[in-house]
């Protein structure tokens, strides 16, 4: 699928409301995952109790922010946080 400018800016606007939404609504930011030397807590306790195993269907949340999919946000609507993750090379 080829991506125009137009299309780029639809992913980066999707990722720029969610995280103002997030900030909007008191979320904690654990900033990019790339630079965690651990999992926060919050998000181990996320993910023992299910939440990240529902992606799409949940109240997890990952929002594609490039047309390749290698930006994007993560977090959880009802743990109240996010955080970016850049998976590109």
């Amino acid at each position: 699928m080829n991506f125009n400018a137009k299309s780029l800016s639809t992913f980066e606007k999707s990722v720029r409301d969610k995280e103002e939404q997030c900030k909007k609504d008191g979320y904690l930011y654990f900033g990019w995952s790339n630079n965690w030397d651990e999992v926060p807590v919050k998000a181990q306790m996320c993910s023992l109790v299910g939440h990240m195993h529902s992606r799409g269907k949940g109240d997890f949340f990952e929002i594609q922010g490039s047309p390749s999919g290698s930006l994007n946000i993560h977090g959880c609507d009802k743990c109240k946080y996010y955080y970016f993750l850049d998976s590109s090379d």
